[in-house]
């Protein structure tokens, strides 16, 4: 339970909720700027609205990773852009987060003429001096809406401006891959589309780290969806319908239309580019389009059995859009009924196919942002897939990850035979073997109890674990009150062959750093 959310003081140049119309809902008006949020929910916050207290807050129960918006390193020139008085004490206080060891992760909203160029490089520069701490950080362009009368006169970046940001942070990637094997800055998928360049190949995302700000999210879509189609022997179904996204996304999912046509050749799918009328063609994100403007442009074309749309054109677990417009008021305009599909390559397929969802406990972020975080130590760890009855299962805490099949291998990059040895070892220093807490209590120097009141769960992680797609439970819950004592129950039960889908596995305990 938290007190009410903190709202931001600043005044932003490059604000879009500055941008926004009149007589929207009220939430969509709310600043936040809450550390809270940025640690539980990896919002992006500024920093300059933080007490002394607060900050003392976060040093003394190490809240991290936090996830900030610099915008510049340069002190008059961020007092500037966020219009705060406070607001130059950055790099002060980043040196302060960097010395208690907090992790944090950067980004850069960039503006053409004001923190671009020379001041792009000086806060790469000085934000990469702070590595390790400072895990990674993002450059995004600005998203300007076409309700700016009386803000700051800024104007959309052009084709040149995004081939010289993509220079200054392709060099400074280079330049941190050299040393320190990753490449630490990372340019939003827009900059890409804008200089007319192909995305970078997976691997230069470093594992997806800055996915939850939007980045790498197009270059892992076509890589989740290659997977699943190179998976699937194609058929006669037929089946007609549509998609409808935004500019960005638009030639990407147009793609992978056609690669789903061309494995299943009666399968039909027409996309459609939906401008975005409501807040001005210069946004092309899907997330900021409108319920209007798709009954608009939609209206009389063909669509077919049904009309899929992404999730985040959505509220957040509800069917309303951005303008109050319900899914039930689109498809009566439209005459067709919409799926709203899940943000993952898989659950795209399944919808291109008119499959059925797969339900999931958990939302596909959680569980990528699950998988990434095994994947940066794995990374750091292990090359190989020789021996992999051998470390298939861990136990990170409080989550399992079992099998690691192909499909895991191709997220973590798996490479390098010669390092077997080697890389295990690291692993190993690592990790404490649950068996041996099984055959302690086997030679009777430790006793494990009996396991009361919590069978039901255990039999549901095995349940899972046991599923040939994405078994990945989650154990949550406060200190003591039975985490690890089900894993080792569950370390039991394999040791004794009571698991016959997961016999000749051995679970891990990893401490994550």
């Amino acid at each position: 339970l938290m007190s009410d959310y903190r709202s931001c003081t600043n005044k932003c140049i490059f604000c879009f909720i500055d941008q926004m119309p009149p007589g929207m809902r009220d939430t969509l008006y709310f600043k936040d700027d809450d550390a809270r949020l940025s640690f539980l929910q990896g919002n992006y916050i500024t920093l300059t609205n933080m007490k002394e207290h607060d900050l003392s807050r976060i040093i003394k129960y190490h809240l991290s990773p936090i996830n900030i918006s610099v915008q510049t390193t340069n002190p008059e020139l961020r007092v500037k852009m966020l219009h705060n008085r406070f607001a130059g004490k950055i790099m002060e206080t980043l040196n302060r987060l960097r010395d208690a060891d907090i992790e944090m992760n950067g980004q850069i909203v960039l503006c053409k003429g004001v923190n671009d160029g020379a001041e792009l490089e000086r806060s790469i520069r000085d934000l990469a001096g702070l590595y390790p701490q400072m895990q990674s950080m993002s450059v995004v362009p600005v998203g300007l809406s076409k309700y700016r009368e009386g803000l700051y006169p800024l104007e959309p970046l052009t084709k040149e401006d995004a081939e010289n940001a993509l220079d200054i942070i392709g060099r400074f990637q280079n330049e941190m891959y050299e040393r320190f094997g990753t490449h630490f800055v990372h340019a939003s998928d827009e900059f890409y589309l804008l200089a007319n360049r192909p995305l970078p190949p997976e691997e230069v995302y470093d594992g997806y780290v800055q996915l939850e700000n939007g980045v790498g999210m197009l270059r892992l879509l076509i890589e989740e969806t290659d997977y699943t189609l190179e998976a699937l022997s194609g058929d006669e179904r037929v089946h007609t319908l549509s998609l409808a996204t935004g500019k960005l996304a638009y030639p990407f999912l147009r793609d992978i239309a056609a690669k789903v046509h061309e494995k299943f050749p009666n399968v039909n799918i027409t996309v459609y580019e939906i401008l975005n009328d409501f807040f001005g063609h210069g946004v092309t994100v899907s997330g900021l389009i409108t319920g209007q403007d798709l009954i608009k442009q939609l209206k009389g074309k063909p669509l077919g059995e049904v009309l899929l749309l992404p999730a985040n054109m959505f509220r957040s677990n509800e069917e309303v859009f951005l303008d109050d417009l319900t899914k039930q008021d689109v498809e009566k305009a439209l005459q067709v009924p919409i799926n709203i599909v899940k943000s993952d390559g898989q659950e795209l397929i399944r919808a291109m196919l008119m499959e059925e969802s797969e339900e999931k406990e958990f939302a596909s972020p959680i569980y990528m942002a699950y998988n990434f975080k095994l994947k940066k130590i794995l990374d750091d760890c292990m090359k190989i897939k020789e021996n992999e009855n051998v470390i298939s299962t861990f136990v990170l805490g409080f989550s399992l990850l079992k099998n690691l099949d192909d499909s895991y291998f191709q997220i973590l990059q798996i490479e390098d035979k010669n390092e077997v040895l080697k890389k295990y070892k690291k692993l190993y220093k690592r990790c404490s073997n649950l068996d041996k807490i099984v055959e302690l209590h086997r030679m009777g120097d430790r006793k494990l109890d009996p396991l009361i009141g919590r069978e039901e769960i255990l039999d549901e992680l095995i349940t899972t674990l046991k599923r040939r797609n994405k078994p990945n439970p989650i154990l949550v819950g406060e200190p003591g009150v039975g985490k690890s004592f089900i894993i080792e129950h569950l370390s039991k039960k394999i040791n004794e062959g009571e698991i016959k889908e997961l016999q000749g596995k051995v679970v891990f305990e990893l401490d994550l750093p």
